[in-house]
This record gives structure tokens, sequence and C-alpha cells, in this order.
């Protein structure tokens, strides 16, 4: 399936090196922030520098947008109910909802609680369209340094540990950490799954 990673922008070349070493592909694009490539293993537990995970539905020009929406298979990547957000865009929310909810067989709108929403970003002349999989929790202030038990000066942040360990490209297996301070990339290790050593 093809997916949409929405990177971190505070630092993009990691945020897509660490995606590239989890999917171990070379065929990808770049739009901006969005990263579209095939990928079928389920990366939100362990992605640190991405925000979101889509299903990528389509690339097209803008001029494109009402056409493609009339034409596409709604019900194929719809359950129970739907919301639209927009970024970048001219085109109200509530006017492309509207041509979506006209091709669906059972339309509800939930903008609260949706079982299916979908984001439409403009980036330069083009619609990228993705209907959301995962956001990913940035949950790492729990787990800083001045949270263990004895505090170390020169600790990672759990953020950079957990990309550093994605860096290396293991699924699976034993992570060995000889200098580990006050084990920030020990902690993520065991965190994934792995064994730390």
């Amino acid at each position: 399936m093809k997916q949409i990673f929405l990177l971190n922008q505070s630092n993009l070349q990691l945020s897509k090196a660490e995606v590239l070493a989890l999917t171990n592909t070379k065929e990808q694009e770049l739009h901006n922030h969005l990263l579209i490539l095939d990928n079928t293993k389920h990366l939100h537990q362990r992605l640190a520098f991405t925000k979101s995970i889509y299903q990528h539905l389509f690339t097209i020009p803008q001029k494109d947008l009402k056409s493609t929406i009339e034409s596409f298979d709604w019900n194929s990547v719809y359950n129970t109910s739907f919301a639209v957000r927009t970024f970048n865009l001219r085109q109200k929310e509530e006017t492309i909802a509207s041509m979506i909810w006209k091709k669906l067989n059972k339309p509800k709108v939930n903008l609260q609680n949706p079982t299916s929403t979908y984001h439409f970003y403009k980036v330069k002349s083009q619609i990228i369209a993705g209907r959301l999989l995962y956001n990913i929790p940035y949950n790492y202030d729990e787990r800083k340094a001045h949270n263990r038990p004895q505090n170390h000066p020169t600790s990672l942040h759990p953020q950079l540990a957990r990309a550093m360990i994605n860096l290396t490209g293991i699924q699976e297996g034993t992570i060995l950490d000889p200098f580990c301070g006050s084990g920030g990339i020990l902690i993520e290790a065991a965190l994934m799954n792995l064994t730390p050593i």
C-alpha cells in the first residue's frame, strides 16, 4: 500500500532517513515534508520524527481536484463517519466534504471523532490526499533524563535516542550500547520490544 509520512520539519533529513531505514526502500517521492512510498509495515509505534501516517489516495494537479473527487471511489476508504481537513488549500473543508458526501452510500459527518479522516495538502501546484491511519504521539517528556532516578547532564533526548535505533534498520533482536550513560538508548530499545544490552 502506498503511504504518506508527515515528517517532522525540525530535522527533515533525519525524519526521512528514519522512515527509509525502517522501510528499506529506495523508491519514494518527497513533497516538502510529505514522504510517499510503498509500505506494508506497521511503523506508528516505532517512528520518532514522523507526525502522522496516511493511506495515499492520490496526487494530482490542483486544477483536477473537483474531477478527481467526483471520480474517486470514496466508499472503498470510508468507514461509518468522516471528516475533511485541508492544508494550504483555497477550497474550504466544507466544500470538499460536500463533494465526498455525494459519493458515499451512507454518509455521516463526525467532526469530533470520525472513523475516516481525509487530509488534503497543497504542495506547490499539486494536491496530495490521504486517509489518516495514525497520529503519532510525542510523549517523550516523561522519559527525559531529569525524570529518571539519577539525572545525567549529557543524556540523549528520548526522541533522538529512538531515531538513532531506527536508523540502524533493526526490526527485532538485540541493541548493544557499550557507553550507555543514563540509559536513554536502552530505555527506548526496551520500549520498542528489542533486547537492550
